[in-house]
């Protein structure tokens, strides 16, 4: 995994390559239609945090269904606009 990564056609000097040791995907993702796309990855080794690379902020409370909420995060981004 690589770590720090901003602009993946240029080398910055913030990029930091971990080996991911276990994937752990939603119980329920369901490829088809994207549904709980998400998935915890464990590294081989902890993680040293930097300008360029921090944890993402989690909510202080619960999150409740319809509750409006911002993500975060690189996946497949791709749309017609962008091809």
């Amino acid at each position: 995994m690589v770590l720090g990564e901003h602009n993946r056609a240029a080398e910055e000097g913030t990029e930091r390559i971990i080996d991911v040791v276990e994937v752990i995907v939603h119980e329920h993702y369901n490829r088809s239609i994207t549904d709980n796309d998400m998935a915890l990855f464990r590294l081989a080794e902890d993680v040293q945090y930097t300008r360029s690379i921090k944890p993402i902020c989690l909510p202080r409370d619960d999150v409740t269904d319809n509750m409006m909420c911002i993500t975060a995060g690189w996946g497949h981004t791709l749309c017609e606009q962008c091809a």
